[in-house]
């Protein structure tokens, strides 16, 4: 493992078990908080962003068996799709991968050659040319390369301005026997124009309208660079009027190569004259066009005019990604000081506390990249720190040098530190240590070691560094301990740091006889917390016998005052001792490591921990802690109500006189609306003298008012069963549909008193254990909705308020609100629209069907009702996203001069869940042409993923049968320089497949490859998984294997379950899960099953969770509970880019398969990804008002960000209701945070919030673990005034307490028995198992 990486991960994810307990510990934490907490969080949380970040993949296809090569290309392609760009470093991941692996795919063989080219910001032009051809020339004897290869080498060249011959260049190709197509063409073109030889591109212009090719704008620009460099700028202008000719309208690109042209000749005026025209023009110049403009001024030798284009640039928005790559280009380049202008003209964001500002970390990284003289880099970070741009001072810069390998430049950094009086720390130099480590340079290791010892002496410091980095370091070199002993006292560094370091090396190592006679004899600077974390580590792997362990504890207990604190290491080794007994414990030998601790003095701080493990222990033992039972629940025999229609049939052709099944099949047939077999079996029923149940009058009612629409039989059976059973109220549907039949009747009137009667009475369809699901419930009410406005607007308004206020359905209903619209729409009056919306959104702070109303209004051209309504959404939704749906309905509308004006506005980012939404209305609705036009006018807006937007485009030309258009898209694909993802290449193999058509050779091989992976994870129809729903449970013989996993389940002892698997894995009799699913289903077992689950999802077990899933086993409510498992299995497997497609996959049902602990560890893996989901949580609460995705969001900002936490809970008052407050307690309770739990409970008390005894239980037991007895009594006074006492905190809290003021001598003013359980509720359905999860 590189050095890099072991320093990265030192700070949250350690590289081991031991360093990480280390880290987590509190004495740790307190000791090295005295004196690294400020800068080691500035320092090493940026050297833990070293190893690169997948951000978002549009794969959408579970894939575990993988390749790293392959996972790694979706990480680069996703960053490619939301950057724009890549760094060297993460590049270099892919191509060590592609080396160890071997030949790689043709579609990564693609991906690396195009970042090569503009992708790859942080190299000279030169570098990259060098890489791309290292790499051609090794694949040139492996692979053969087809055209889109060479096309992709071709970018190369031209993006970096490299000098070839295109002749050779072609002769090269057509040797190789590869053809060249309209690609190659335009980029030979393109070449020779750069070269000034208009007379060899005009040759190959002639040969390609000779091949009827088409001839786009790129070529004409090509032309207009190619007059420039011939000296001929006339010419070059009157590209524009030949353009003209061609039918062809200048584009930016266009202007763009104009203003180029004038920047090499240093023509300031002819640079404003383009921007004048372009203008005039109404053709938009992106920044990008300015930026080019920039490079080719400072290139040519005019950087005295630099100053002209950043004033231009300054006037714009949105720009920074685009600079930062021009940036890194100016400083390769040695332009130091335009770079830094170019920094500094950029847009800032707003930070309101100059101690956290960090603008400019691409450049200080740049800096350190390119190896910029030390002297400029410390003038820079320090008029960066005047002006309050960036608070991070040299030390940043050293980071970044170490991140990239630039070891010797960072000791200059830290050295230029030391001059200039900046702080030194010591986690600075540990990636210089691991660096020299991994070169073999033990000179320069000693020489950093000793400069450490110098710049900072802590003795606590110097222990970990010594045992963690120094000490293994020198070992690998191959140094005896004595003589590295010797060269560290010659360093500075004494015996007790230096013996204790290694003694803890030696634990390390699971060397503990060793360790222990080691250290009988020596002085040591004990240091408390790394002595446990090795010790608990020792024990948990059966290393350290008990006796030993005790041994270790009683050698440094006269050498550490704190004796307390060596408590904890004896309970963990008694912890661990009956763990690893638990199966068969032997009490005798329980007794004996009781005896000892007793006779070493060694003590148990908390014994309630160990209860579990004892609660089969003699009584003399069990008299010491405290029993655990548990309840085991009973089996509940199979129905016929189980059972599907054709099942019902299947018994009653064995037993035609079966009542109860007749009974069942009348009622699954009126469901479903077959009256014919009703009446059938009504009639029968009725001769065998059958009694009808509610359940059934309530069907035949609901048949004869849905599905034949007979209002007087539908009442016989509504009357019938409202006298014959008055205590039944599921009714419901039947409601709806008799009260559509009265609005159908023009009855209004009677209708909405009907809904007002029976609201209050009736249950309400929740879930889809009733006759229909609950969507299909809430589509009835818009349906009524709809039906009610055909009579007039003011009885809709009355049927709403009837199915709002009497429960049929929520406010907040997108069903019910946008049958409304549709409704008004549907009248075809513009006023009535607006007036009425007007009143919604007053009332409501809504404005449903926003798409349909937008495309009312333009169609009817009144632009002031448009702005009225634009101004009402944005209120709600934003101005981003209400400028994506105007921009849909123009394009809807056919308007596209308008939607392009809109995608114009400076700064604009894709909001793609927007975009795609309106894809998916396009081709829903078969609008081909106006998809096409959506995927061609957001070609340029920035951060758009144009895969997901020509994947869309494929989809809607198979929509419309038209596979060869599909087809065609490819080529589009190559001329965007976009690499198809695997989601686009097997929807491509599966539609060629289809029609009978073959797909390109360099994408064939690669889209059988996914599909043959795809198929052990093919989903079940959606029809075979519904007809499972209704089957019977069939017997399920296990097998003695299977039935102990099932045993070691339901005992929830997931670690002997996982044992045996692992033993039997290979065997002819293994574990199997869909077996032990079917039986705890049949034993209805679910809270087991549930752990199952939540196993298999930390463990990343996502195979068979999705096997679960697949099969159709689990249904309804428990197939909820299985969707967040899914998400945190993807997140245990570090697959997040699959994990977000999923989350993509399933935005609309996002409140049942994210919780807060997904968050919070999604976040923890991969920040980056946290903003997409806040994202989508807020499309679901702006949309559907579902607040539980953003309330789990709100936990993890909570945690980490208390800003964006207040700015969700001031813009969302309605989270409240969905705050974790279970989660976030524990969670910050294992950190040790008594400040965030401060503010926990003054939000509780400030909105009278339910959870005030759990976070008053948090917060006191964080302070009785510091043992501050002030803060805890100062707690109990609070708690007191908000009207509580101890009886209603957590007993752990209540121990803590006692335990604390006892050992104080403080009086223990309470006298409550502490709870054996405790139960609350919480009005998040998440917080129970979240709060397991801790």
């Amino acid at each position: 493992m590189s050095a890099l990486v072991v320093c990265s991960r030192l700070r949250f994810l350690p590289i081991a078990k031991r360093v990480s307990s280390f880290l987590r510990s509190a004495n740790f934490r307190q000791y090295n908080s005295q004196h690294t907490q400020l800068h080691q969080k500035n320092f090493v949380k940026n050297v833990s962003q070293i190893s690169f970040r997948c951000v978002t993949s549009s794969s959408s296809i579970p894939v575990p068996e993988t390749s790293k090569v392959d996972q790694l290309s979706f990480g680069l392609e996703a960053n490619l799709r939301r950057f724009g760009r890549v760094s060297r470093n993460q590049l270099k991941n892919l191509l060590q991968e592609i080396d160890r692996q071997g030949v790689p795919s043709e579609h990564n063989i693609l991906l690396v050659l195009r970042c090569f080219g503009g992708y790859l910001y942080d190299e000279h032009p030169d570098v990259k040319v060098q890489l791309a051809e290292e790499f051609w020339n090794k694949l040139q004897n492996q692979v053969t390369f087809s055209t889109q290869d060479y096309n992709a080498l071709l970018a190369v060249y031209l993006q970096n301005g490299h000098k070839f011959s295109p002749e050779e260049f072609l002769a090269k190709m057509e040797a190789s026997g590869v053809k060249p197509n309209r690609v190659t063409f335009q980029r030979l073109i393109a070449r020779y124009c750069e070269q000034g030889d208009i007379e060899g591109a005009n040759k190959i212009l002639s040969h390609m309208k000779s091949l009827d090719l088409p001839i786009n704008d790129q070529v004409f620009n090509s032309f207009i660079t190619g007059h420039f460099r011939a000296g001929d700028p006339a010419s070059a202008n009157e590209i524009l009027n030949i353009m003209a000719q061609a039918g062809l309208e200048p584009t930016g690109d266009t202007y763009g190569a104009l203003m180029c042209g004038y920047a090499e000749m240093g023509d300031v005026e002819g640079i404003q004259k383009v921007v004048v025209q372009a203008e005039t023009e109404s053709v938009q110049l992106r920044p990008s066009h300015f930026l080019d403009a920039l490079m080719a001024l400072v290139e040519s030798g005019h950087e005295k005019h630099a100053d002209m284009i950043l004033m231009i640039l300054s006037k714009k928005m949105g720009f920074n990604q685009d600079a930062i790559v021009y940036t890194n280009q100016l400083l390769a380049k040695g332009y130091d000081d335009v770079a830094y202008k170019l920094f500094l003209t950029m847009p800032k964001p707003v930070q309101l506390n100059s101690q956290e500002v960090s603008a400019g970390r691409f450049l200080l990284r740049a800096l350190a990249k390119h190896q910029r003289p030390v002297d400029k880099v410390a003038d820079i970070v320090r008029d960066m720190k005047e002006m309050q741009l960036n608070c991070d001072d040299l030390s940043a810069v050293a980071q970044l040098a170490f991140s990239i390998q630039n070891t010797d430049y960072a000791m200059q950094i830290l050295d230029k530190m030391k001059s200039e009086g900046v702080p030194v720390k010591t986690h600075y130099f540990w990636p210089a240590i691991c660096q020299y480590r991994d070169q073999k340079n033990t000179d320069k290791l000693i020489e950093t070691v000793t400069k450490l010892k110098q710049l900072v002496d802590i003795p606590e410091d110097m222990v970990f560094t010594l045992h963690q980095f120094v000490i293994p370091a020198l070992v690998s070199l191959k140094h005896d301990p004595q003589e590295f002993f010797s060269k560290l006292e010659a360093a500075g560094y004494s015996a007790e740091e230096v013996n204790f370091s290694h003694f803890i090396y030696l634990l390390s190592k699971q060397k503990p006889e060793e360790a222990l006679q080691f250290g009988e004899d020596k002085p040591m600077f004990v240091v408390f917390a790394a002595l446990k974390s090795e010790i608990s580590n020792l024990m948990r792997n059966g290393k350290l016998d008990w006796r030993l362990g005790f041994k270790l504890v009683t050698l440094c207990e006269g050498k550490l005052d704190k004796s307390i604190a060596f408590s904890d290491v004896s309970g963990d080794i008694l912890w661990q001792f009956l763990r690893q007994n638990e199966t068969n414990p032997d009490w005798t030998e329980v007794e004996e490591v009781l005896d000892t601790m007793l006779t070493n003095g060694l003590f148990i701080r908390r014994n309630d921990i160990l209860a579990r493990f004892l609660k089969n222990a003699p009584a003399h033992v069990v008299e010491k802690f405290e029993s655990i039972t548990k309840d085991f629940k009973g089996t509940r025999t199979q129905t016929l109500s189980d059972k599907s229609i054709d099942e019902l049939r299947s018994v009653l052709d064995g037993d035609t006189e079966n009542v109860a099944a007749k009974k069942w099949l009348l009622i699954k047939a009126c469901s479903v609306g077959n009256v014919s077999e009703a009446e059938k079996l009504q009639a029968e029923l009725d001769q065998q003298g059958f009694v009808y149940p509610a359940l059934v009058t309530r069907q035949l009612a609901f048949l004869y008012s849905t599905f034949s629409k007979d209002f007087e039989k539908a009442m016989i059976y509504f009357n019938q069963l409202l006298s014959e059973h008055p205590t039944f109220n599921n009714y419901s549907r039947v409601v709806l549909s008799i009260s559509g039949l009265l609005l159908e009747q023009g009855k209004a009137e009677e209708a909405i008193s009907m809904l007002k009667e029976h609201g209050d009475k009736i249950l309400m369809v929740e879930s889809s254990d009733d006759v229909t699901s609950t969507f299909i419930f809430k589509q009835h009410c818009g349906l009524l909705v709809k039906a009610a406005i055909k009579h007039d607007v003011d009885s809709a308004y009355q049927v709403m308020e009837a199915l709002f206020e009497h429960g049929y359905s929520k406010k907040d209903s997108w069903e019910v609100n946008d049958a409304f619209v549709e409704g008004l729409i549907e009248l075809g009056d513009p006023d009535v629209v607006l007036a009425n919306m007007t009143k919604t959104f007053l009332k409501d702070r809504k404005v449903p069907n926003i798409h349909a109303v937008f495309c009312m209004l333009i169609q009817k051209e009144d632009p002031e009702k448009l702005q009225k309504v634009v101004d009402m959404v944005t209120e709600i939704h934003g101005e981003m996203n209400v400028l994506h749906d105007l921009m849909a309905a123009f394009v809807d509308c056919g308007d596209l001069k308008k939607a392009r004006k809109i995608l114009e506005t400076p700064g604009l980012r894709a909001r793609m869940p927007r975009l795609v939404f309106a894809c998916n209305r396009f081709i829903r609705e078969k609008k081909l042409t106006a998809l096409e036009n959506l995927v061609n006018i957001t070609r340029d807006l920035f951060d758009v993923d144009r895969d997901e937007m020509l994947f869309h485009l494929m989809r809607g030309y198979v929509f419309n049968g038209d596979v060869d258009k599909m087809l065609a898209v490819l080529d589009q694909f190559e001329e965007e320089n976009v690499q198809p993802s695997n989601r686009t290449l097997l929807y491509l193999a599966r539609e060629c497949k289809k029609a009978g058509k073959v797909l390109p050779d360099h994408l064939q091989k690669q889209a059988e490859s996914l599909l043959q992976q795809q198929v052990q994870f093919k989903p079940q129809p959606r029809q075979q998984q519904t007809e499972n729903v209704g089957r019977p449970r069939v017997e399920i013989h296990l097998n003695s294997v299977d039935n102990e996993a099932l045993q070691f389940i339901i005992n929830n002892d997931f670690e002997h379950f996982e044992s045996l698997r692992k033993r039997v894995e290979q065997s002819e009799n293994p574990v199997k899960l869909v077996n032990i699913v079917k039986a705890l289903l049949m034993q209805k077992k679910f809270t087991d099953l549930r752990g199952l689950f939540r196993y298999l999802g930390q463990k990343g077990d996502l195979e068979s969770l999705l096997l679960m899933k697949n099969e159709g086993l689990i249904t309804g409510r428990l197939k909820l509970a299985l969707h967040p498992h899914i998400v945190q299995a993807y997140i245990e497997r570090d697959q997040i880019p699959e994990c977000m497609q999923y989350l993509r996959d399933n935005v609309d049902d996002m409140d049942t398969h994210i919780t807060s602990f997904n968050v919070r560890d999604l976040a923890a893996k991969s920040p980056e990804h946290l903003s997409e989901v806040e994202e989508m949580a807020v499309k679901l609460a702006d949309n559907k008002n579902e607040l539980r995705p953003l309330g789990a969001v709100w936990s993890s900002y909570y945690l980490t960000d208390s800003k964006k936490a207040d700015e969700l809970l001031e813009k969302y008052p309605g989270l409240l209701k969905h705050l974790n407050s279970v989660f976030v307690a524990a969670v910050a309770s294992s950190l040790g945070r008594a400040d965030l739990l401060t503010s926990l409970l003054n939000m509780h008390r400030q909105h009278g919030l339910k959870k005030l005894p759990f976070v008053y239980s948090h917060l006191i037991g964080v302070q009785c673990a510091n043992e501050d007895t002030e803060a805890v009594q100062e707690s109990l006074k609070q708690l007191r005034a908000d009207g509580l006492d101890v009886s209603n905190l957590k007993r752990k809290a209540i121990v803590m307490m006692e335990e604390l003021f006892t050992k104080n001598n403080i009086p223990v003013t309470w006298d409550v028995t502490p709870p054996k359980r405790e139960s609350s509720s919480s009005s998040d359905s998440s917080s129970s198992d979240d709060e397991k999860k801790q």
